[in-house]
């Protein structure tokens, strides 16, 4: 039993609602959260301190606990007993705060790793063969099932262990820099994803969110984000664009345009929209306000933000520019006009009246002086204390630690100093000068942006610096980072660090050990052979990859240039890889399962092969003389590791950069894609062509045999009359026949046979003429279809959602079989209860048909929690998603009082044809309306008839993409802070 008290902290009654959902998973006990049930000789667990728990209080008094923990934010971790023979683990806080990181750090001991991207639980224990029906994926008539899982199993059941454990901080602020401006990175989250990252931060025992708002950019590239404006007119309108990069819109730092059927080699199938963004950032260019559009949507999800990472605990730092505005601005403001600087801090607060603190960057370019900024800096902290003293201004700046000793004799002395160190996190003097007078937050790359689809492991590197920067005295370390798979191992490193008493190093190697034991292993008792074979396959990773490179550190091949005369290093990074590769194989040999089974390895085994293919390929493709040669390089071996490496939303983000176009910086030299250098080379091979030859084969397998579709080279479709279809055995036993006795006219074909065969399409030109063939695809075809089970991507999902809220789920199918044949199901119960549900998914009314959705029950969120899995099929196989442990929901009561129903929703149609919703405001405490658009009417609103939200201050929506002529029925359902909704319109 968990005992909390009756008047408990909600964060108190957080740690044990979370105590018992993992410690269910580890043992297959739903342990009671209640009272202290008297005399017995069950374990219970005791959260809170002497003022809210009667059974820590009782410990107190009887010297089996101190009277209080180290500190706020420490905890106390202690077996004792109490009435007899009763054993009792307490888990005392400082605080509510403390308490709930003392309920993560017990889950620790017993096993658990929290990472950035996920939770990592040990697995469990085979089952009695007699249970092994008891399945989520055989259900009966009823909808019911079984255990989760591949197999049934059979947890281990709770065992006490003697824990005596005391810890506080070691810095005070910890957190993570999440920018803003890479698909790879934050760029792309809705709300869901950021409440996410905020359960993730908790359980990692980071209390800060520290995010970036470009106002103007560079003075060459205008890069405006909508989180704060600069400038508004006498109306409160904002007077310049402002914007969340989407795949398709407001491209910067060189990124092209892609749509998910642009993407290279087949990649847009893991993309859930066509277009990879925000919420809050769709549907914003086709409204009737747009330019404020943007910026009261981008508000209205970081207020709900700032507001759910603050009941966790989690303080939401939002910063900008101070020393530049957007540059439609720059001919009338001077950035340094104390009118300037203080109406963009007030619109700020006004904005978010609940943050702590602001932070004011140089920017980037550096073209203004210390002794400016100090003045600039005085201005604003001096309005701060007359307009809002609560909050705290914050500096920033890239690489200035130079500027710390000007500064401070300058600025006053509550103003806390912070800046981005340089790359190779090297410490600069000038930390342990300013710490000693005034508060500090030191920020180190835990990545570096210009080797975003390289491995960027640093662990070794961080083992000598940050016991050197928290010698310094620092009172914060934020850690500046985009993605969350590829960063796991940099960020729980730094977390953990943050932890440490002075004087005391996290090695490096015993690191690396519990990792590979936890991840790859897959359990912390791992053999000494896996756990050292792990560790050393790590540590090379990270030799090979951005900050171990060359032995010198911060070296990306990434950011290294070529063009048609090649890249003279191409060669060694990939054979630098392929080194790599062999220590984890040789770990997969020492794992049971080995990759198939261990999805960690996969994923590694993956990124290794994405880079050892495109480094192939980029050595190669400049010897290349034919297009054969050319599509024999790699590039589409390097597409297809990618999307295997896919796990995160980040991931999505780097894929789209990689299979999309892209150039760094806008210069061809530089490019960070496959697609872009690709098509470079192929333009050279068609430029003498009369034909160009097809792109983009596509070839998936159907119950009667194949279904191919192509794409005519871009640019050159006009001369294309039509195109032909060649087979061949895939064992090259024979040559390639054609299919088709005449052109066909459309890019499709059907072809019905059984049997594994190879495809290869060419383009006829008017006058006969046929251009080379396009690249051979393979398929296994009808009846001797024998492929793996379809792969389900399944994104890191938030774990914590509140009652009467709407908890939707998504998951998209890969394989080859063709669309039509896949299908999933939602599978779920409540923790503790027998039977399984299930409920169909089907895709979203814009989504892409691989991608599925459904809601979970409103009954279902109960405060006991809910499990679920994925079911996919492909018409031939099942796969359940998660393969093992399955996927949780800590359900919390809602603190929203109900609202009432949008009146009068109106639906008519403009001059464009699109349809313009209209309705008359709910009452109640709404932030948001939730537009649905349905074929029929009466359809309830759900996940997949979801378009977007709009402000509370909104009422109107303008669907531009509705189809002309179709018939619609349109929902506005309102919504709260925690996501209570209403009854439909």
């Amino acid at each position: 039993m968990i005992v909390v008290g009756e008047h408990a902290h909600e964060r108190e009654r957080l740690a044990a609602a979370e105590l018992r959902r993992y410690l269910y998973h580890l043992t297959g006990q739903a342990m009671e959260i209640g009272p202290y049930p008297g005399d017995g000789t069950d374990p219970v667990l005791a959260v809170g301190d002497r003022n809210s728990n009667a059974v820590i209080a009782a410990l107190v008094e009887a010297g089996a606990l101190p009277p209080e923990a180290p500190a706020p934010e420490g905890y106390v971790i202690r077996t004792a007993t109490l009435a007899g023979p009763r054993p009792v683990i307490a888990v005392m806080g400082g605080s509510p705060l403390g308490t709930l990181y003392g309920a993560y750090r017990l889950l620790e001991k017993y096993g658990v790793r929290f990472l950035l991207s996920r939770d990592v639980l040990p697995p469990r224990v085979p089952a009695d063969p007699d249970v092994a029906a008891d399945r989520p994926d055989r259900a009966d008539s009823a909808g019911r099932a079984g255990q989760p899982g591949a197999e049934a199993v059979r947890p281990a059941a709770f065992v006490v262990r003697d824990l005596d454990l005391t810890e506080q901080p070691a810095v005070a602020r910890r957190g993570l820099l999440p920018w803003h401006d890479f698909q790879g990175g934050p760029s792309a989250y809705s709300l869901e994803d950021f409440q996410r990252y905020v359960n993730q931060l908790v359980k990692l025992r980071m209390n800060t969110l520290v995010l970036h708002c470009y106002q103007g950019g560079y003075p060459g590239e205008d890069i405006n984000e909508p989180f704060a404006c600069a400038a508004r007119d006498e109306d409160g309108h904002a007077r310049y664009d402002a914007w969340l990069d989407t795949s398709v819109d407001h491209q910067r730092w060189g990124l092209a345009a892609s749509r998910a059927d642009d993407l290279a080699f087949g990649a847009g199938d893991l993309l859930p929209f066509d277009v990879l963004g925000s919420d809050a950032a769709r549907d914003v260019a086709s409204q009737p306000d747009a330019r404020d559009h943007a910026y009261a949507k981008a508000a209205t999800m970081l207020r709900q933000v700032i507001a759910y990472a603050r009941e966790r605990g989690v303080e939401v730092v939002l910063g900008t520019d101070f020393d530049i505005v957007p540059e439609a601005l720059r001919d009338e403001l001077d950035p340094l006009d104390p009118a300037v600087l203080t109406g963009r801090v007030d619109d700020i607060l006004d904005t978010y009246p609940d943050l702590s603190h602001v932070q004011l960057y140089f920017s980037e370019v550096n073209e203004v002086t210390t002794a400016d900024g100090a003045k600039a800096y005085t201005i604003v902290r001096d309005h701060l204390a007359k307009r809002a003293p609560q909050v705290r201004l914050v500096t920033g700046s890239w690489f200035q630690e130079e500027r710390f000793p000007e500064l401070a004799a300058a600025v006053p002395g509550d103003v806390v100093f912070s800046t981005l160190m340089p790359h190779d996190m090297t410490v600069r003097p000038e930390w342990a000068q300013v710490a000693a007078d005034r508060e500090a937050w030191a920020v180190p790359w835990l990545e570096f942006d210009g080797g975003l689809s390289e491995p960027q492991l640093a662990v070794e590197l961080m083992e000598r610096r940050l016991p050197e920067l928290r010698a310094t005295g620092v009172h914060g370390v934020i850690g500046i980072l985009w993605r969350e798979r590829a960063a796991d191992a940099n960020v729980a490193y730094l977390a953990r660090d943050l932890w440490q008493a002075p004087g005391t190093v996290v090695p490096a190697e015993g690191f690396y050990r519990d990792f590979a034991a936890a991840t790859l292993a897959g359990t912390e008792a791992a053999s000494a052979d896996v756990a050292d074979a792990g560790a050393a396959a790590l540590s090379a990773l990270e030799a090979a990859g951005v900050y171990g490179f060359a032995g010198g550190g911060m070296k990306t091949s990434e950011f290294h240039g070529w063009g048609f005369a090649g890249e003279p290093g191409a060669s060694e990074y990939a054979e630098r890889y392929a080194r790599v590769r062999t220590e984890f194989e040789r770990l997969a040999a020492l794992v049971p399962g080995g990759a198939e089974g261990n999805d960690e390895l996969a994923y590694w085994l993956a990124f290794l092969r994405w880079l050892e293919s495109y480094w192939t390929a980029r050595a190669i493709v400049p010897g290349a003389r034919t297009w054969a040669d050319l599509h024999g390089s790699g590039f589409r071996e390097a597409i297809v590791a990618y999307q295997d490496m896919v796990r995160d939303l980040p991931g999505l983000g780097g894929l789209v950069s990689a299979a999309g176009g892209r150039w760094y910086f806008g210069d061809p030299a530089w490019p960070r894609c496959v697609k872009d250098p690709l098509r470079s080379y192929q333009d050279t091979f068609v430029a003498g062509l009369p034909v160009a030859p097809p792109i983009d084969v596509i070839v998936r397998s159907t119950p009667d045999g194949a279904a191919l579709t192509w794409k005519a080279y871009p640019g050159r479709e006009d001369e294309v009359a039509g195109f032909h279809v060649d087979r061949a055995p895939e064992d090259g036993s024979e040559q390639f026949v054609r299919l088709t006795e005449e052109p066909v006219k459309d890019q499709t074909y059907d072809d019905e046979v059984s049997g594994h065969y190879r495809y290869r399409v060419t383009a006829v030109g008017a006058a006969g003429s046929e251009s080379p063939p396009s690249c051979v695809e393979s398929v296994q075809a009808g009846d001797a279809d024998d492929a793996p089970p379809p792969r389900v991507l399944l994104l890191p999902a938030r774990d914590q959602a509140y009652a009467d809220a709407a908890f939707p789920v998504s998951a998209t199918v890969l394989g080859s079989r063709v669309t039509s044949e896949l299908g999933a199901h939602l599978r779920y119960r409540i923790i503790g209860e027998r039977d399984w549900h299930k409920v169909a998914m089907c895709p979203n009314v814009r989504g892409r048909a691989r991608t599925f959705v459904a809601a979970m029950p409103a009954w279902a969120l109960t405060e006991r929690g809910v499990e679920y899995v994925v079911v996919a099929s492909d018409g031939r196989h099942e796969t359940v998603a998660p393969s093992g442990v399955p996927r949780s929901v800590t359900v919390l009561p809602q603190p929203d009082p109900p609202v009432g129903v949008p009146q009068n929703v109106t639906v008519t149609v403009d001059d464009t044809r699109a349809r313009v919703v209209t309705w008359e405001p709910a009452s109640g405490p709404v932030v948001a309306y939730r537009i649905y658009r349905g074929a029929t009417q009466g359809l309830p609103p759900g996940p997949d008839t979801y378009l977007t939200y709009v402000p509370a201050d909104c009422q109107v929506f303008r669907d531009a993409t509705a189809l002309p002529h179709a018939s619609y029925s349109y929902t506005v359902v309102a919504v709260t802070t925690h996501g209570r909704t209403s009854a439909v319109s």
